[in-house]
């Protein structure tokens, strides 16, 4: 049997549902997509992924057209998106591969939280691997880059252990078409100057160091699950990533490291994250409640209070709003307005003046808490512990500076009176 196919078959024969594969119209997703799409006997259906990233002009668009072409032969389904890396990379400050690897996953993210699909595959194969490898030596990683690339949750690559020389090998035999992206030519990209100008050198004196590296890869994976049963673990509340400083501050100081790579790896799988990252990091351990620092790619660590907090950070905006029933969104939070059922604050909505308008807080805002103490909205925010970074996204129900609903506590004003049921509402996050 054809060694792809029996690498691919391994590490997916006993997977059920539906595989999504991200197939770009070069060699290596063309490749996987049409080993998928022969296999029998499997409980599994394979639908196509792709994504056209606005930023190879028509060359990209025609490698889109030849996935759909492709993919309707098979008679495989294919879920397109397009997206604007330019404009992510100049407004986030990223590079261009960066932007497109954010998007392109965040897509991919929605696939899967849509239902359309229960994992997502993808190409990287064994060159992949080594290329990864080798530029976060050069870079200066830890144990934690030795691993490579690797399956993570419903990310799955069944290529890791085939080269790229098998890979071309088997859309020729099989007459797969492909496009070349030529941007990879480009010796300016890293990946593109390891792949093109230093790895064929290194393999006219070793041979076989793609296999030493995917043992090496191996082995720092063992490694890094001895590891996990030691070091604090991180928890995940809402889109958040959570440390607990105690927990960090009585372990060893590799443990500390480690469990921090492991709460990023959370969020965006590490990319990126470096020595001079994690330094920052534990930093934070010994400043005030509320100190932050921005980490590579997009990524926040704050402290808040007795957690080390991480997230994937987007500068939060909301247009002010009349106060309205329903649901409405604050950065990737929906909140909702809706009938109490006993969850959260409760208030009378009848108590809600017309001229009430649900927004983030302001310089200036006043709250007469439930008890009839009348206090500034951030000191009341301070009393109830909640943390700057919730308090820049947390929606409330206002007159004017007068402040009637928080989601922590209500305004004395808009309290519930005994047997108004059918008025009893709550501000609520979804």
């Amino acid at each position: 049997m054809n060694n792809i196919y029996q690498c691919v078959f391994n590490e997916v024969c006993h997977l059920k549902g539906t595989l999504a594969v991200a197939v770009s119209g070069g060699a290596d997703s063309m490749c996987l997509l049409t080993v998928l799409s022969a296999m029998k006997n499997v409980e599994f259906k394979v639908i196509a992924l792709n994504v056209e990233h606005g930023i190879r002009g028509e060359n990209s668009i025609k490698d889109s057209a030849l996935v759909l072409e492709y993919t309707k032969k098979l008679g495989i389904t294919c879920i397109t998106k397009s997206i604007n890396t330019l404009e992510y990379h100049l407004s986030h400050k990223v590079s261009l591969e960066m932007a497109g690897r954010i998007l392109r996953y965040r897509f991919f993210d929605e696939v899967l939280e849509r239902k359309q699909a229960d994992y997502i595959l993808l190409a990287h194969h064994l060159d992949d691997l080594t290329e990864t490898i080798i530029m976060r030596i050069f870079r200066g990683t830890g144990l934690e880059g030795l691993k490579g690339i690797q399956n993570r949750d419903r990310y799955l690559r069944p290529l890791l252990k085939v080269t790229k020389a098998e890979i071309y090998d088997y859309v020729a035999k099989n007459d797969i078409p492909y496009r070349e992206d030529e941007s990879n030519a480009d010796i300016n990209y890293t990946r593109n100057f390891v792949r093109n100008e230093l790895l064929p050198k290194v393999e006219t004196r070793w041979k076989d160091y793609r296999k030493s590296l995917l043992k090496l890869s191996e082995r720092a994976n063992e490694n890094e699950n001895f590891l996990m049963t030691l070091a604090p673990k991180p928890t995940v509340v809402d889109n958040a990533v959570c440390l607990k400083i105690d927990e960090l501050t009585n372990s060893h100081i590799v443990l500390q490291k480690f469990a921090i790579r492991q709460a990023v790896n959370i969020i965006n799988g590490g990319v990126d994250f470096e020595e001079s990252n994690l330094n920052d990091v534990l930093a934070l351990i010994n400043l005030t409640n509320g100190a932050r620092v921005d980490l590579a790619n997009g990524i926040r660590a704050s402290k808040e209070y007795d957690l080390l907090v991480f997230e994937e950070y987007q500068p939060i905006e909301f247009e002010t709003v009349p106060f309205r029933v329903g649901e409405f969104t604050i950065g990737k939070d929906r909140w909702s307005v809706e009938k109490y059922t006993g969850n959260g604050i409760r208030f009378d909505v009848n108590k809600i003046p017309e001229s009430a308008v649900i927004r983030l807080r302001e310089s200036g805002d006043v709250f007469t808490r439930f008890s009839g103490i009348t206090t500034s909205l951030g000191d009341f925010y301070t009393d109830k512990k909640v943390s700057k970074r919730l308090r820049e996204r947390y929606p409330i129900i206002a007159v004017d500076s007068t402040i009637l609903v928080t989601p922590v506590e209500i305004s004395r004003s808009v309290m519930v009176d005994d047997g108004n049921i059918e008025s009893v509402y709550t501000l609520i996050k979804k």
